[in-house]
């Protein structure tokens, strides 16, 4: 048994898509699926999460700690090092989205069990797939990942053929809603494989207005929540956006 921990939802999803949540000994304090990642313990904490903000508050408060050089999130430092863990699972792709890499890999080295730290990094869908593997590789368990792996790809492959030479919709992934952020790194990649074209979304995240969305001629938005955006404020965004494509129609 490979103790690990994750201190990233998405590697809590992918530890549950390689069925070795029994590997699994706690995980960050965004991490709720699968269901069972509910049962463990919580080993990072952010001092706004579950309080309901909207997200222009919450955008504020990044923006003012970041400017400080203050931390975002805490680590219970205490429960790793009980732990006696061989495995913690995180990402240095944004210091935003969960502990910076930097601090958990100088905690990891001081831990008596001195865990791996496997830094997941995708900026494209081969990179989401090399980080599935990785994890599974990881944890001793190889052909998981394989498997995996595999049936994602037969997924997209599904997609493919079902969409071949349909028409070709603009579409807008956006990940934050105020400010609008668009979604980057591999969800452009995804329109394309279901034969939309995507708009004002690259590889790169930046902050956009509803004018600019609506006048790139977008005929579907996306809306890529995270845990921190609440359903009545994920309403009020679609209904402004609405508004604006109407607006521009009328």
């Amino acid at each position: 048994m490979i103790r690990t921990v994750s201190m990233l939802p998405a590697a809590t999803e992918i530890v549950g898509a390689l069925g070795l949540m029994e590997q699994l000994l706690a995980v960050s304090h965004e991490c709720d699926h699968p269901e069972e990642a509910n049962l463990r313990p919580r080993v990072t904490a952010c001092e706004i999460y579950g309080k309901g903000l909207p997200s222009a508050a919450i955008d504020q408060w990044v923006s003012e700690r970041l400017k400080a050089h203050d931390s975002l999130y805490a680590l219970d430092e205490q429960m790793l090092r009980e732990l006696v863990l061989d495995l913690i699972l995180t990402q240095r792709l944004c210091d935003v989205c969960a502990p910076a890499f930097d601090s958990v890999e100088a905690l990891a080295r001081t831990l008596p069990s001195n865990p791996r730290v496997l830094n997941l990094e995708p900026k494209c869908l081969n990179d989401v797939f090399r980080g599935i593997q990785q994890v599974a590789d990881a944890m001793g368990q190889p052909e998981n990942g394989a498997e995996v792996c595999q049936k994602l790809g037969r997924r997209i492959a599904d997609v493919q053929q079902r969409v071949r030479g349909r028409r070709q919709p603009t579409a807008f992934i956006m990940e934050w809603a105020e400010p609008i952020y668009n979604s980057g790194h591999w969800n452009p990649e995804l329109i394309r494989l279901a034969q939309g074209t995507p708009v004002l979304s690259t590889e790169a995240y930046s902050r956009r207005n509803c004018q600019y969305v609506v006048t790139a001629q977008t005929k579907f938005v996306q809306f890529g929540w995270n845990s921190s955006i609440n359903q009545e404020e994920s309403l009020a965004a679609r209904l402004h956006m609405y508004k604006w494509i109407e607006r521009r129609n009328s």
